[in-house]
Order: structure tokens, then C-alpha cells, then sequence
């Protein structure tokens, strides 16, 4: 990972889009979002075709409906604040000084210095290929969220490689 020496504004670098794929696989709440979007219908066709439900009781897919709604609405944000700030391209260099896993989630603690500033950012990530390679020390690349600027993300970590 290379990091930059300034902070880049808009337009310097257009491979930065982040893909859905990749927010949802390393975002642990666009992750859990998306698992109450989907999940619970799995569960409740399985329940279905075992039998083990009444199809002419509506409490539980009332119920699930609600759900996949508030997933919905949580997954809609995550993924819209992630790609705004990826948009206003302020990348800047960071130094991981952390890195904790607990089974397949962890968080991913970096340092970065924004308009004389200095920020300690984190991201809460799903364990990954990509994650899990990632070392204390190692310099990355940081977006800033400029109206927000203790907001940032690891710019890797979100897209294409």
C-alpha cells in the first residue's frame, strides 16, 4: 500500500470507487445490515418447507418485513457515507497502530494527520483475506470525511484491487 504524501482532492484519482461487494464483505455494520436484509427469509423459508411454522401466521414475516426494512435503511446509509467519502478524495497517509480480531470480526486502529491535526481513526471490519494481512506499522491510505474529519476509512480496504 502506498500512501500519499498530501492529501488529494477530488478528481486525482478515479479508481477509488468502492464497490457494494467490497463494503458489504469488510464493513462489519453494512455486513450485519445486510444479513437482516436477507437472512431471516432464509430462515423462514427453511422453517416453510420443514413445516415447522403456520404459513396462515403472519407474526413472524411481520416481523422479519420489519427487519429487512431497518436492515435495509442501515445498509442504504453505511453504504452512501462510505462511498461520500470516497468521492471528496482526501486521501492521506496513516500508520496502522492497531489490530484486534475476535472470530470473524475486528477493528482496524490508524493514525493520520489532517489540516495540522492529528486523528487516531478506526474501522470496524469483517475478517478477510484483505484484513487479516494487514500489520501493525504498516503505512496505508486513509479517506478523509472533510465535514467529519475523525471519519475515515481505509482506502484499500474498500476497493477494487
Amino acid at each position: 500500500i502506498i500512501a500519499a504524501s498530501h492529501p488529494t482532492q477530488s478528481g486525482e484519482n478515479l479508481n477509488n470507487t468502492p464497490s457494494l461487494r467490497k463494503i458489504i464483505t469488510t464493513d462489519f455494520a453494512a455486513f450485519v445490515a445486510f444479513l437482516f436484509v436477507f437472512a431471516q427469509w432464509g430462515i423462514y423459508i427453511v422453517l416453510m418447507l420443514a413445516q415447522k411454522i403456520k404459513t396462515e401466521d403472519l407474526t413472524l414475516p411481520a416481523l422479519f418485513a420489519i427487519m429487512t426494512i431497518a436492515g435495509a435503511g442501515v445498509l442504504a446509509w453505511r453504504v452512501r457515507l462510505i462511498k461520500t467519502v470516497f468521492d471528496d478524495q482526501i486521501e492521506l497517509p496513516a500508520t496502522l497502530n492497531n489490530v484486534f480480531f475476535y472470530r470473524d470480526r475486528g477493528r482496524l486502529t490508524y493514525i493520520y494527520t489532517y489540516q495540522a491535526q492529528k486523528f487516531i481513526g478506526s474501522n470496524a471490519v469483517m475478517k478477510n483475506k484483505q484484513t487479516e494481512k494487514v500489520q501493525i506499522g504498516q503505512p496505508v491510505v486513509v479517506l478523509v470525511d472533510q465535514n467529519h474529519p475523525n471519519r475515515a476509512f481505509m482506502r484499500d480496504l474498500y476497493i477494487k484491487q
